[in-house]
């Protein structure tokens, strides 16, 4: 699919919402009844687990169904899954959510009926969803709850009045958070903690900044020749190199070509690539088009930093 045709398709998405909110939600008050409807869904599906999730005061809606929906899960399950669950999504609708959301719940279930505190029940809700891989059978899980649009709409119309009724809508627009998505290392890094890792991918272009990284060079493991690393990265991109001082400064860059499209241009001529510094200070460090040396390949070196 083109960005034309992308862009098309969106718009067609956002103007069938609009009547029939098909695709997605416009407004405050409709995303406080969707979770609230999911609140509906999960005391009819999954009876004994709502009731557990009573005793210990865990809310749907403020503890994890207003970021699951208001992120479509991005951030909340791998990539993989989210590619999957987005492909249902255009084909159902908005229903899917529910579906996958009842769906995560039922996986865990039999973990979180021992939670004792709040603090327990999120904590495992989190790492089961974040950390699932068998997409299969979640979805098989999801596909087997019945969620009937008629259904639905009689729970909207039932949580809607109670909204109002508790004077829980809120005239003021919904402010909209960044959404930053929490990257999966394949393993811990020596350089950086989970909580740097993320940061970074805050500052990735938004295509890129909802994948994974995978590690393809490493001086602890594969020494320091330049050569190997030209070789280790091959034509892979987008590239993220990440540099720790003896000082213990840490830093880096990002680029999004090839290591071969930089030694043919001589310098990078992508406005997207930047340099970033995560300690001392925390700071990201755009390419200003004064010359193409953000970054290069000069004397057989990688080069960043600019003249």
């Amino acid at each position: 699919m083109t960005e034309e045709q992308a862009f098309v398709s969106l718009e067609i998405m956002l103007f069938q919402s609009l009547r029939t909110r098909w695709f997605l939600n416009h407004t405050f008050e409709q995303h406080l009844v969707f979770c609230s409807t999911f609140d509906s869904l999960i005391s009819m599906h999954l009876p004994g687990l709502y009731k557990h999730m009573i005793k210990l005061s865990v809310s749907t809606t403020e503890s994890f169904a207003k970021d699951w929906f208001s992120s479509l899960f991005v951030g909340h399950v791998k990539y993989s899954i989210v590619l999957r669950l987005f492909d249902c999504f255009l084909s159902e609708g908005f229903k899917v959510f529910y579906r996958f959301g009842l769906a995560v719940l039922c996986k865990c279930k039999q973990y979180l009926l021992k939670a004792t505190t709040t603090e327990d029940f999120l904590q495992i809700l989190h790492q089961a969803a974040l950390f699932s891989t068998d997409s299969e059978s979640l979805f098989k899980t999801a596909f087997c709850f019945r969620v009937k649009q008629a259904q639905l709409s009689k729970l909207d119309k039932l949580n809607s009045d109670r909204i109002k009724c508790h004077q829980l809508l809120l005239t003021s627009p919904l402010k909209v958070e960044p959404v930053y998505y929490r990257p999966i290392m394949e393993k811990p890094s020596s350089i950086i903690s989970q909580q740097q890792c993320e940061k970074i991918w805050s500052m990735l272009p938004h295509r890129y900044g909802i994948m994974d990284p995978t590690l393809l060079f490493s001086t602890a493991v594969d020494g320091f020749n330049i050569s190997t690393l030209f070789t280790k990265c091959g034509d892979a991109f987008p590239l993220l190199v990440l540099v720790k001082s003896p000082a213990q400064h840490i830093f880096g860059g990002y680029l999004s070509e090839t290591i071969p499209e930089l030694a043919k241009r001589g310098g990078t001529q992508d406005c997207e690539s930047f340099l970033f510094s995560l300690h001392p200070v925390e700071q990201k460090y755009a390419w200003t088009r004064a010359d193409h040396q953000l970054a290069c390949i000069r004397d057989g070196a990688l080069v960043f930093g600019g003249q």
